[in-house]
């Protein structure tokens, strides 16, 4: 099942894999996006054409490889009630 979520697009400057606890979700969530892309993760998870929203092509692959890198959640279901707290 792909899911297409939305999140503001801007640049950030350092990326940086590891995972920071005092980052607010929303920029975790960007710092993953700008991470994965141009990379064979980002057949996972990538940026829409229009920058304004991204798909999870592959939630149990995200869930298993990626988040732990960048959540303490480790669950999909948990991402996506993180989500929904950003009005998403």
């Amino acid at each position: 099942m792909m899911e297409v979520m939305s999140i503001q697009h801007h640049t950030t400057s350092n990326s940086n894999p590891v995972r920071r606890m005092d980052e607010p979700f929303p920029l975790k969530l960007h710092r993953l996006l700008e991470d994965v892309q141009n990379t064979p993760q980002s057949e996972i998870l990538a940026w829409d054409p229009d920058g304004r929203s991204f798909t999870i092509f592959q939630p149990k692959g995200f869930a298993e490889s990626i988040m732990g890198q960048y959540f303490r959640q480790t669950k999909y279901k948990s991402f996506q009630r993180q989500m929904n707290l950003y009005g998403t």
